[in-house]
């Protein structure tokens, strides 16, 4: 009988994500992680965080304001052992947290965000596992509902893309992707 409930447990696939996501951190990132050196006059650091892996950096993110407007910073690991799936698998959860921070305590028709993703390390592969992204940071940004905006280098929250991307991020049990969710809901009425 515990065979055949293992059995069903292994191939549902659900353990296997389970045990697969245990091991991801997402934590904020030391002091210092964003340095004044880092920001321009006016801006200011709200939330800096980074996604480790038994303690190797995944990726790391910030969400960054200037007055009403808001950047959320996301770069991917530098170490060129880290593969793209990985940085992804560490990018998503991390650029949700980031706009859950954002949708929960900026509640204003006056705020915007913005995403500003790093530009890709040069790298050759033989494949593309971003399915076209230049980087991890971008590819989860998209994953999440962000859009190319009027800058080359600047990505915007689409309202039509977004619920339905986070709606998929939430059926494969994104929490973050829930919360917002229901924050993009509470914003629009």
């Amino acid at each position: 009988m515990h065979a055949l409930l293992l059995l069903g447990l292994l191939r549902t696939g659900r353990w296997q994500r389970t045990r697969c996501r245990t091991a991801l951190s997402i934590e904020p990132a030391p002091a210092g992680f964003v340095e004044h050196d880092d920001l321009e006059p006016g801006e200011r650091c709200v939330k800096a965080l980074w996604a480790t892996d038994d303690g190797v950096l995944l990726a790391a993110g910030a969400l960054v304001s200037r007055g009403n407007d808001f950047d959320l910073w996301l770069g991917d690991s530098s170490d060129p052992s880290i593969g793209p799936n990985q940085a992804l698998r560490g990018a998503i959860p991390l650029a949700l947290k980031l706009l859950v921070t954002f949708l929960a305590t900026f509640d204003s028709p006056a705020t915007r965000l913005r995403a500003v993703p790093p530009p890709p390390p040069p790298r050759k592969r033989l494949a593309d596992p971003l399915g076209g992204a230049l980087s991890a940071s971008s590819a989860a940004l998209e994953a999440i509902g962000f859009c190319e905006g009027s800058d080359d280098d600047l990505l915007v929250l689409d309202d039509r893309e977004a619920p339905a991307r986070l709606t998929a991020l939430a059926l494969d049990g994104e929490r973050d992707a829930v919360r917002a969710l229901r924050l993009l809901g509470a914003r629009r009425d």
